[in-house]
């Protein structure tokens, strides 16, 4: 509930001064670089359970 009412608070905050087209661009760069790091970054290593088949 509080990540979607940040989301709107956000989102608000960006449309005023930039308007619709540069508030989606900069929402667009951030997702591309979330992104990006989540494919570069390495994964932890999982280790196996004991009794798994």
């Amino acid at each position: 509930m509080g990540g979607i009412f940040s989301g709107g608070v956000l989102g608000t905050l960006l449309l005023v001064p930039l308007g619709t087209g540069r508030a989606l661009l900069v929402i667009a760069a951030a997702v591309l670089l979330l992104a990006v790091v989540g494919m570069v970054a390495p994964s932890p290593v999982k280790k196996p359970v004991p009794d798994s088949p």
